[in-house]
């Protein structure tokens, strides 16, 4: 969501970009103003993608773009990337790319990789929550069944697994509550 994020400690706060949907526009300035291309701040609107491409085929960059759900016209989106990271001339190769995470696959645009990312197996999920407790000052406040059953409810998702156990603290909510709200 483009209007809040969640920081470690489980807070939401609301973004720059509140209501306001991601465009193309917007990634090509911000490569423009992350990889220091201020020469191509002076550029129009209409150049400015065959500029970005052009650089972004000279070097090794790489694009991010994160929740791409949220984009109104994702194919479209995925599209316009993919254009700007074509190769330019016949044996160029393929130097910069772009990484995009969703939780909806973008399958119908060439060149794309879908690639599945899961969670952490269980054996990691006892780890990172105990170095959770520790860090918070209430260590052993999940038991081995309830720290096994949270892993299933979000599949070893560890953004997942922190805003629980963070919330949980946080709102003095007993993790048996977050387990059955999941649940």
């Amino acid at each position: 969501d483009k209007r809040v994020m969640i920081t470690a400690a489980g807070e939401e706060r609301p973004t720059a970009a509140a209501g306001a949907p991601l465009r193309f526009e917007t990634i090509i300035s911000s490569a423009i103003r992350r990889f220091g291309w201020d020469d191509l701040r002076r550029a129009s609107d209409l150049q400015l993608p065959a500029l970005a491409a052009k650089r972004l085929s000279e070097g090794r960059y790489l694009l991010v773009v994160d929740n791409l759900e949220t984009v109104p016209q994702s194919t479209q989106m995925v599209t316009d990337l993919r254009g700007l990271l074509e190769p330019r001339g016949d044996l160029a190769p393929l130097a910069s790319r772009a990484l995009l995470t969703s939780r909806v696959a973008v399958n119908d645009v060439p060149g794309v990789r879908h690639v599945h990312i899961g969670g952490l197996a269980l054996e990691p999920t006892v780890a990172l929550i105990r170095a959770l407790e520790e860090d918070s000052g209430y260590p052993c406040m999940c038991t081995d069944s309830q720290i096994e059953r949270l892993w299933m409810l979000t599949k070893g998702n560890p953004l997942l697994l922190q805003i629980a156990l963070t919330r949980g603290l946080q709102q003095n909510i007993q993790l048996e509550d977050i387990l059955n709200d999941l649940d």
